[in-house]
């Protein structure tokens, strides 16, 4: 094998270093990996972050940041045990259960698990002028209009950003969350 072969081969396994070690570092996976955590968990902790690097708008208000979670009962308690009445940047999380007919208006995100992804161009519609951040699961949903989509890709929980959507919605994504994300 040539030198500059091994020197090429050498950065690459660097830089997938580089990545890996950032992205731990960044989501706090670390912790999780080490706790054997569920997909679920990962999703909780993944929304947690991406609340923290996306900005919305109305940031500057003393009004409650409101998450609501479509019909699924793990992600609703996990996140209501982990995050309600918690703070983002000095507005209080509140979490809502939600059924598809219900008004969304009030919130800042809204996520939609896999078995309800049927809902989500209903949920769209209804939203078009606010500045909400759909996080779906669902493989081929951030083409229809999604803001994050969780995608599994081998054994590894990955997600999608819609960059174009966001932008439409009013709120901007930080730098560090989009080097880790595949962007759309």
């Amino acid at each position: 094998m040539s030198l500059k072969l091994q020197h090429n081969i050498t950065n690459k396994h660097l830089m997938k270093k580089y990545l890996f070690t950032i992205l731990l570092s960044l989501f706090g996976l670390s912790t999780l990996l080490a706790q054997n955590n569920s997909e679920e968990d990962l999703r909780r902790m993944f929304l947690y972050h991406f609340i923290k690097y996306i900005d919305w708008p109305d940031d500057d208000t003393n009004t409650d940041f409101n998450i609501a979670v479509l019909n699924d009962n793990t992600m609703y308690q996990l996140l209501k045990s982990t995050l309600e009445n918690a703070e983002r940047k000095g507005r209080k999380i509140l979490i809502s259960k939600i059924n598809a007919s219900d008004d969304i208006d009030d919130f800042q995100v809204v996520y939609i698990p896999r078995n309800q992804s049927k809902h989500f161009a209903t949920l769209h519609k209804k939203s078009t002028d606010l500045n909400l951040l759909f996080i779906t699961d669902k493989n081929g949903i951030i083409e229809e209009g999604s803001c994050i989509n969780f995608k599994t890709k081998g054994n590894k929980l990955r997600f999608e950003i819609n960059l174009k959507v966001l932008e439409e919605r009013g709120l901007k994504v930080a730098g560090r969350l989009k080097q880790v994300a595949i962007l759309i």
